[in-house]
């Protein structure tokens, strides 16, 4: 029989003890929970209750971080207009400014959606920033935060975790790594030696050659690999050779339907020397006998860079992102196997093979060979034109080699010198 205990009922299991339930009100559907004596079935109810109090104190469940970073900011203008010590015109204008690029990625999250993976993607996303700009963007985050809790709109597990966000450093993935690192451009000689080392290890294991590809869309296309991994057939467009980039791999956030930024999701046309490449990886997709390929299947699964079995995948995850790809380089290039594999002119470089040298291969590439700095910058989805051209048009020689033959060619067809 069931016994009424402060606004829940607790009910006798036959042997195996107690049942405590409880209806939340703004659901209509009952919580229910196990315990073994009486005493814990009330410690039971007093959870249950509690979390019906957490999920009605986040009162409107569809506002998004736009809409409460938008009132804010209205909150702010106001404080300024009352002359408010801290609401300083330039600082407004600077806030909104630094939250312009976290609307664009984050804007449209629900707060009753933000959960870990959530901040772990805020986090990473902000650790492509310098160490100063990501910590700025990171105090207004937890600004937004806080005037949402004081309003009333978040629940406990939320706060928790901004709680957590606000802890934690964030460490900018560009301020802390060694610039050669990230902006070493392969030579021809160089991409030889990788590719064999890649064909000797996949073909000693009867692996597909899956990591050459996902070097090639990087070398040929000059994709990130989030982009690589969240490419779909369907974004794969061989009726007019170009490669729609519509989603994003990433270590924390999962297979996500947004881009690095807006600019970001972008069409590029095939190369025409990758084209016979990637049709043959679309025949060899059809002729695996585990894998039902169709528009909606990943052209890179997780499941190509482990040992081909029948359904066996390899892995919780279907798709790659950049920890998958870098545990390849590390086991494949051994510091103590490659130590000469860097030597230029006679010294060793602290290079290391990163998936983003790929990338920054096929960019430099492109710009030796004439191409316009806003053309390479649409190409490589860059939201501003002055990242391109600081990264691969500045302070080039072959550049200013051309530009001092054209000056030369002026000197003297003008008779400058005589």
């Amino acid at each position: 029989m069931a016994k009424l205990h402060k606004e829940g009922t607790i009910t006798k299991n036959g042997t195996q003890g107690y049942i405590a339930r409880m209806k939340n009100p703004k659901t209509n559907k009952f919580i229910s929970k196990r315990a073994k004596t009486k005493d814990q079935a009330v410690q039971k109810l007093l959870e249950i209750k509690k979390i019906i109090k957490d999920e009605d104190t986040l009162k409107d469940k569809t506002l998004t971080f736009s809409r409460i970073a938008d009132a804010f900011f209205e909150m702010r203008d106001n404080e300024y207009k009352k002359g408010i010590e801290g609401a300083r015109y330039t600082t407004r204008v600077k806030n909104k400014s630094e939250f312009a690029a976290i609307r664009e990625k984050f804007g449209n999250v629900k707060l009753s959606n933000m959960k870990t993976g959530f901040f772990d993607e805020l986090r990473y996303s902000l650790g492509y920033l310098g160490e100063a700009t990501a910590k700025n963007k990171q105090v207004l985050i937890i600004m937004i935060f806080n005037y949402a809790k004081s309003l009333g709109l978040t629940n406990p597990p939320l706060d928790k975790l901004v709680d957590n966000f606000y802890h934690t450093k964030v460490k900018s993935d560009i301020a802390h790594r060694d610039k050669k690192i990230i902006q070493h451009a392969f030579e021809p000689h160089e991409l030889e030696i990788i590719f064999r080392e890649i064909d000797n290890y996949f073909n000693e294991r009867n692996l597909y050659p899956s990591l050459k590809y996902a070097c090639y869309f990087g070398l040929f296309q000059g994709l990130r690999i989030e982009e690589i991994g969240g490419l779909h057939w369907r974004d794969i467009d061989f009726e007019n050779n170009a490669i729609h980039i519509r989603n994003t791999a990433t270590q924390k956030g999962g297979l996500t339907t947004y881009t690095k930024t807006k600019k970001s999701r972008r069409t590029i046309p095939i190369l025409p020397a990758f084209l016979p490449l990637l049709k043959k990886l679309e025949r060899d997709s059809l002729d695996w006998d585990w894998h039902n390929m169709s528009k909606d299947s990943l052209v890179l699964p997780r499941a190509l860079f482990r040992q081909r079995k029948k359904g066996n995948f390899g892995a919780n995850k279907l798709y790659i992102d950049a920890t998958v790809v870098q545990e390849f380089f590390h086991i494949i290039f051994p510091k103590d196997k490659f130590p000469k594999f860097w030597k230029h002119d006679g010294v060793t470089e602290r290079i290391i093979i990163r998936s983003h040298n790929f990338r920054r291969t096929f960019a430099t590439n492109c710009a030796d060979s004439g191409m316009l700095p806003q053309e390479l910058s649409r190409i490589l989805g860059h939201s501003k034109i002055t990242t391109t051209i600081d990264d691969y048009y500045v302070d080039r020689f072959k550049t200013k080699e051309e530009s001092m033959s054209i000056y030369n060619s002026y000197i003297m067809e003008k008779n400058i010198l005589d």
